[in-house]
């Protein structure tokens, strides 16, 4: 339990955080590239491995093929705001094409194998955010590059899936399509049905739908893939979807865990073409996302979400001709602005943009309308109307994730009307509204505890909370809908 005094200092910035999760997936959006300037950064490479550690609030990139360095066993963390090389006492040797997830429960990094100066591994190294530490197995898969590998939250395993490993003649490879899950202790290979041998294929964990998804890939002929795998913890299967992306191999994918879609960058399309286009994955279907700003086409390059910021930290990647060492964010705005709410409503208009860097005007709220008397069989004064609710969502998204301080006087006008309308003597009305403020005070109550919570395990369980309770406003705010006016 969050202390009264606690509570009260973080209450507005975790209702504004809380309220802005509820914004619902359906809504298309259109979706921004932003690239940063960071005052120090790694040097340019391709083929590291990058996760984001929700625990500490940062993102962590290791090792890859780098300029003037070749073969790296740097570690990185990006803070938000730029880049810092990470001393630490152990670390796994030089490497490039290593497979990475982070554990949401243990608030650790696994890294898995990888393309060494001596050849190929199969180590296993785990990372607590102040060093390495090298995990012996009593078993594991055979050494590998470009192996793919997630962390299922829901099973509490990491899931490892195909790669490639050289034979006696150099640039003569062995293919794998096999399936290896690691407990925290040991490495099981799982004997089912698996997909044709792939490396480097878009593997990620979908938590909404509790399945993992592979796209794409390299086959042992060499072409690339363009199909959708789906794995669920017993066995795989080929999904038939009405649209998918082009083929390709060594994209970069993440899940969107604020909008339930996995999100599929980039990569290289065949012998030539490298490619820049963004695609979501709903749990059904494939589609292409309008973006603004995106980056050079390339490969191999590393991207990681920030679930607090609602942001996708990409870097570097290969364009054919060399390696980049470029950071950019990608960004969800809110929709285009909707008309103004009438002076019927009573939350607030949002503020009209200004330039970065400018001071945003304080909006002014508009009038609540008052009454002497309520006509016997209507809703009292205070209910709330439908075109409140409506007016409430379309305010949210209108304002960008990156300007939460703009959402607050949209948020108090909307809970000053669910307090003034719980009062009213419409019971159902009542009932419905009284729900709805409980499950906002938990939501908020459990952001509040994920964001201070210095404990990684303790952390990662009100994540979990945050999730679903997530889900359990969207459905109240819908049954709120039908029993307003």
């Amino acid at each position: 339990m969050v202390p009264t005094k606690f509570f009260k200092s973080r209450s507005r910035l975790s209702l504004i955080i809380a309220l802005w999760l509820l914004l619902p997936a359906a809504f298309a959006r259109a979706q921004a590239w932003e690239q940063l300037s960071p005052t120090s950064s790694p040097p340019a490479s391709y083929r590291h491995s990058m996760v984001f550690d929700i625990g500490r609030n940062v993102a962590v990139l290791f090792g890859g093929l780098a300029v003037g360095v070749g073969r790296d066993d740097r570690t990185w963390e990006w803070d938000g705001t730029t880049w810092n090389n990470i001393s630490t006492l152990n670390s796994p040797s030089k490497r490039s094409s290593a497979a990475m997830a982070y554990n949401s429960d243990s608030g650790e990094i696994l890294l898995f194998g990888g393309s060494t100066l001596t050849g190929f591994a199969n180590d296993t190294w785990r990372y607590d955010g102040s060093n390495w530490t090298e995990v012996v197995t009593a078993h594991a898969p055979e050494p590998r590059e470009n192996a793919s590998m997630v962390y299922d939250s829901d099973r509490g395993v990491f899931i490892l899936f195909g790669g490639r490993s050289e034979v006696h003649i150099p640039h003569s490879y062995n293919y794998f399509s096999d399936t290896w899950e690691f407990d925290g202790t040991d490495w099981t290979e799982v004997n089912v049905a698996e997909p044709p041998a792939i490396y480097s294929g878009a593997l990620v964990y979908d938590s909404a739908r509790k399945e993992t998804i592979l796209f794409g890939g390299a086959a042992s002929t060499g072409l690339t893939e363009a199909s959708t795998y789906r794995y669920d913890g017993a066995g795989w299967s080929k999904l038939t979807v009405a649209e998918q992306p082009p083929s390709r191999a060594e994209a970069v994918i993440y899940f969107d865990t604020n909008r339930d879609v996995a999100v599929l960058y980039g990569g290289q399309g065949g012998p030539s073409p490298y490619l820049t286009d963004l695609w979501q994955w709903d749990g059904s279907n494939w589609s292409e996302a309008t973006v603004s700003g995106t980056p050079s086409a390339r490969k191999a390059s590393a991207i990681a979400f920030d679930p607090i910021r609602n942001i996708a930290l990409l870097f570097g990647g290969f364009t054919g001709s060399a390696p980049l060492g470029d950071t950019w964010e990608l960004d969800i705005p809110a929709l285009s602005p909707t008309p103004a709410p009438t002076p019927e409503t009573i939350v607030t208009s949002a503020p009209t943009p200004t330039p970065s860097g400018s001071p945003t005007p304080e909006p002014s709220p508009t009038a609540v309308p008052t009454s002497t008397a309520t006509p016997e069989g209507t809703p009292s004064q205070g209910a709330v109307t439908k075109r409140e609710i409506r007016s409430f969502k379309a305010n949210l998204r209108r304002l960008g994730s990156g300007n939460l301080s703009e959402m607050l006087p949209t948020v108090d006008g909307f809970i000053e009307s669910l307090e003034v309308a719980a009062t009213s003597e419409d019971r159902k009305g009542r009932r419905a509204l009284l729900s709805m403020r409980r499950i906002l005070q938990n939501l908020t109550t459990a952001i509040a505890n994920a964001m201070n919570d210095p404990v990684h395990a303790e952390r990662a369980y009100w994540l979990m909370k945050v999730r679903k309770l997530k889900r359990k406003a969207r459905h109240s705010i819908s049954s709120l809908s039908k029993v307003t006016r």
